[in-house]
């Protein structure tokens, strides 16, 4: 528990002792959104100018895959040391990297920065994570969340708009280049408030309670188990397979069929880096997560499902506006704009509407498939922008409403102890999947396109399909995590209104 945690129950996001905090992380994520909007706006830009079309979907898959090594490595250093020093590392890599990708003379190299800045980002968003649990009470962490979506916003706006500016008249290089002081005056706003925290968490940070433990506390605190050195040789294989499988086949899709031998190589690569993922990341989820086991498991996996289906076709909602419907930077940005401002709704509805949290996943998820076939449909008949951008507004509607609630979620059914690993095995599925989804699309998008074609929109048509599925996947998932719930309830009838999204 915080130093003044006995002190703030009752306090709201905005009340005197949490302002600065709250102040403090919302900095943070606004950005993290202004690097995230202003960095896939301007990756046409760099693909165009370091011929690396072909390898265009590494640049977002390698962001997320070493952010799952950094995930694994802060969720035991939190849970050991508080989120102070995390948060701080976090934001060493984070600027470094962005350097590195704006100095970058090749494209290979701008991978490279892309992939130190997620392991950077990878320690910020699990350190952030354990200072929402242990500095604000339970019943207002919907809140907190909520907010941390709507600082989204001001950078959904303007991000796009701005780095296509940038990029068309100053150069790509000042967006990767402008965005690091940005952030290293946002983690200066928070850093004196984080040394207010325990950093063992005590008993019942987070849960409003003094020493309890929440409901399936004990499964999901079991389920990272292990030593942080044991999930630190689990992270770096888990990051490890994930880069060579995604190596592996992109340079298949990429250089075509060649030599037997050379296939043969890739295909072998791939393999190995497959099953080491299998191997490593049951040991840094909950028991039961591939298989979708009720409750906390399903729960996670959701998460996972929905970001593979979101992010997959977020990194090439540009490329296809700028390569095949002609559009300059800028312009296409408007798009990524209104999923942001969707996804902002979404998550201001799923702290207002008064049913389960649970049956938000399931909601959340069907909203999303569908609009991803819409926008499939759309742009297979050349639809104009503002149809296309309300479609995608959709889409990121289900992603605020689905993600807010399972980051609530996964805090409520953690004890303060565990407060690290279990929102490190949340942001493990979270990047996972946008790993699988960007990767995917881009092996996709390398084995489909035509290099005397490179305007093709049947290539990207099969790419929002083929997400689509997973999309329809996280409905599965999400009716197994309101399951586990639903039985608690019917044998404990106060148990019905736990995880209520207040009014």
């Amino acid at each position: 528990m915080s130093k003044t945690s006995r002190s703030t129950q009752s306090a709201g996001a905005m009340s005197p002792e949490l302002r600065p905090l709250t102040v403090g992380i919302l900095a943070i994520i606004t950005c993290a959104a202004f690097e995230a909007m202003a960095v896939v706006t301007a990756m046409p830009s760099v693909a165009s100018e370091l011929q690396g079309e072909a390898s265009y979907g590494l640049a977002f898959s390698m962001y997320l895959t070493a952010s799952l090594l950094g995930t694994v490595l802060a969720g035991s250093w939190c849970d050991r040391r508080g989120p102070r020093p995390a948060l701080g590392v976090g934001m060493f890599l984070m600027i470094l990297g962005l350097l590195a990708a704006g100095a970058a003379p090749a494209f290979w190299l701008v991978t490279v920065g892309r992939a130190i800045s997620g392991l950077g980002g990878g320690f910020m968003i699990v350190s952030l994570y354990v200072v929402i649990a242990r500095a604000y009470p339970q019943h207002v962490q919907p809140v907190v969340f909520g907010w941390l979506s709507a600082a989204w916003v001001v950078p959904a706006l303007v991000g796009p708009l701005v780095a296509g500016v940038v990029a068309e008249n100053l150069g790509w290089r000042w967006v990767f280049l402008g965005v690091a002081p940005i952030v290293l005056a946002a983690v200066l706003i928070v850093w004196p408030k984080t040394a207010e925290l325990d950093p063992t968490g005590g008993d019942g940070a987070g849960t409003g309670e003094p020493g309890t433990r929440n409901s399936g506390t004990d499964n999901a605190g079991s389920s990272a188990g292990g030593s942080g050195r044991q999930r630190a040789l689990r992270g770096i294989g888990l990051a490890g397979g994930v880069f060579a499988a995604q190596w592996a086949l992109s340079r298949l899709a990429a250089d075509g069929i060649g030599s037997a031998f050379t296939v043969t190589a890739y295909l072998l690569l791939a393999g190995a880096g497959l099953l080491t993922v299998f191997l490593t990341l049951p040991g840094l989820l909950p028991p039961g997560t591939l298989k979708l086991a009720k409750g906390l498991p399903s729960i996670i996996a959701t998460r996972g499902f929905v970001n593979v289906a979101f992010f997959g076709a977020e990194a090439f909602i540009p490329l296809m506006l700028v390569s095949a419907r002609g559009f300059d930077a800028a312009t296409a940005g408007l798009a990524l704009s209104a999923g942001a401002l969707g996804w902002t709704g979404g998550s201001f509805l799923q702290v207002r509407v008064r049913f389960r949290r649970e049956w938000l996943l399931v909601a959340g998820s069907t909203v999303l498939s569908l609009s991803l076939g819409g926008f499939a449909l759309a742009s297979s008949v050349e639809a104009p922008l503002w149809l296309l951008a309300m479609v995608w507004a959709f889409s990121g509607f289900a992603m605020g409403m689905t993600l807010s609630s399972t980051s609530v979620l996964v805090l409520k059914l953690s004890s303060a102890r565990e407060q690290g690993r279990n929102s490190a095995s949340l942001q493990i599925s979270d990047q996972l999947g946008g790993v699988v989804g960007t990767a995917g699309a881009g092996a996709l998008f390398a084995l489909l396109r035509d290099p005397a074609e490179p305007g093709q929109v049947s290539v990207f048509v099969a790419i929002w399909l083929a997400l689509c599925v997973f999309a329809a996947a996280g409905i599965v998932s999400g009716l197994r995590g309101a399951q586990a719930n639903d039985a608690d309830a019917s044998q404990d009838p106060r148990k019905a209104m736990e995880g209520t999204v207040p009014a």
